[in-house]
């Protein structure tokens, strides 16, 4: 029996890494498998292989996975907030990696209420403290940001840039290991939706199919009732451009100096990452 490979979404928290799955769901080659059940999946062999199984008809599984985003030349792969263990037997698998303005970021963060509160009270502080336990080693790259962070009265606007500065360039890591790694600019995806996705779609060989362009009329796992996934992401809204750049709308003048400190030159970064000026949009 021929068995679907597999591919990984990555990226940092609220890069789009959620939009990039409903659109890829929407081929008919390719099945989606979120957060909700994704880990549980790679950790245990037998699962996995009753999923590759249960979709031998499909040419791929994508997992999308944001929180491991950073772990891949990791031996073990982990998370701070669930029960995830699991061999990382996944170094050779293609990659889809989301890139995202680091403001808009920080400020979808701030926008998402998480069990009553918002995201970014909760989960960048508590993501950063178990790393400083977890891996010295990475924290002692980003030593300087982490003395900021510290002593910043704007600690959760930094625990949430630093989140997203580890997470964005380990993208440099994979690329200078070569792994196989196709990095996608949020930015592009939404504003050049036709290109990127062709690209993509290249990147995974398979041909074009007009569905990847209205993921909003297909029908989607891990959805609520109304459409809402992981994230609060809804599945029924068209790709819409509404979010780039909405961060002045959303930040104050002190956050978005503090997310400066942390990365001072943002679109340079980003277009060195993607390798292409289209980021600067």
């Amino acid at each position: 029996m021929t068995h679907p490979k597999l591919f990984f979404i990555l990226g940092c928290q609220r890069s789009g890494t959620t939009l990039m799955r409903y659109i890829l769901e929407s081929h008919s080659q390719i099945s989606c498998i979120d957060e909700y059940r994704g880990y549980s999946l790679l950790q245990t062999s037998e699962l996995l292989n009753q999923e590759l199984q249960k979709n031998s008809h499909k040419k791929y599984i994508g997992f999308k996975l944001p929180r491991i985003t950073e772990q891949l030349l990791n031996s073990i792969l982990t998370d701070v907030d669930i029960d995830f263990h699991a061999i990382n037997n996944f170094k050779n698998t293609q990659l889809i990696f989301m890139v995202r303005n680091i403001f808009d970021v920080v400020s979808s963060m701030k926008t998402l209420i998480d069990q009553n509160n918002m995201w970014i009270k909760t989960w960048p502080e508590k993501w950063l403290t178990f790393w400083m336990e977890k891996n010295p080693t990475l924290m002692n790259e980003y030593e300087l940001e982490i003395d900021y962070w510290k002593n910043s009265k704007q600690k959760n606007v930094v625990a949430a840039a630093i989140m997203w500065k580890i997470k964005t360039l380990s993208l440099q890591k994979y690329k200078k290991e070569q792994m196989n790694v196709l990095p996608v600019s949020y930015e592009d995806l939404v504003i050049n939706k036709i290109n990127t996705i062709h690209h993509v779609l290249d990147f995974l060989d398979l041909s074009w199919e007009d569905s990847v362009l209205s993921h909003e009329k297909a029908s989607h796992v891990e959805v609520d009732e109304h459409g809402i996934g992981i994230g609060n992401n809804d599945s029924t809204k068209p790709i819409f451009t509404k979010s780039v750049n909405k961060y002045s709308q959303i930040l104050t003048d002190d956050e978005i100096s503090e997310i400066t400190k942390i990365v001072p030159e943002n679109q340079k970064l980003i277009s060195d990452l993607i390798g292409t000026k289209n980021s600067e949009q």
